[in-house]
């Protein structure tokens, strides 16, 4: 409710810094169908999961008839769009000092055993198919290191516990495009290479 108030109350000066005189309506939204908020409250403010469907068709059947004005407004939040939050800081990082191996998608464990089909968490016991762990952890990289050459020897190290690098490079080929030839060959996305051809 604080973090709403300060929102408020920020679009209400910026409004009037550019001389416009709308009304703010201010809500508190809970989206997450799995949201549960115990000793609820009346505030008119806060908008619960199960309200969400009718407050939005309350919403619709508001009469609105948009003015020059209202086009204005909408063209100058574009513009002040910002689409990088200055706040974020991310650490500082490189390949060789991260640590490597396969981790849970559902708790983040690196406690793996390895099966001809999957892996199974030693911690929670998640199951997922080896090839879509590989998947997983190939976008991994490449969101980590968007400019990083993939290939077969570099999933097999980051991913760890796949003790056959036959066994990544048979997955990235049905996944990927190779490019280039023996130790100078990489994998690219279909989209980026623009053909549907093994070199």
């Amino acid at each position: 409710m604080l973090q709403l108030k300060r929102c408020h109350s920020e679009l209400r000066q910026l409004l009037q810094k550019y001389n416009y005189k709308f009304p703010i309506e201010a809500y508190l939204v809970f989206i997450n169908p799995n949201f549960t908020l115990f000793l609820p409250s009346q505030n008119p403010q806060i908008i619960l999961p199960t309200q969400v469907k009718s407050f939005v068709k309350k919403l619709y059947s508001l009469p609105a008839k948009l003015s020059d004005w209202h086009h204005k407004l909408a063209d100058l939040l574009i513009s002040l769009h910002k689409t990088e939050n200055p706040y974020v800081r991310l650490p500082k990082y490189e390949y060789d000092t991260l640590k490597k191996g396969m981790t849970c998608a559902a708790c983040h464990s690196f406690n793996f055993s390895v099966s001809r089909t999957k892996l199974t968490c030693k911690n929670c016991g998640f199951e997922e198919r080896v090839e879509m762990a590989v998947m997983r952890h190939v976008e991994e990289l490449k969101i980590l290191f968007p400019d990083i050459k993939i290939t077969t020897n570099l999933i097999f190290n980051w991913c760890k516990v796949i003790r056959s690098k036959k066994r990544i490079r048979k997955i990235l080929l049905k996944k990927f495009i190779l490019k280039g030839h023996g130790k100078y060959s990489y994998f690219v996305d279909n989209a980026l290479d623009g053909t549907n051809h093994q070199e």
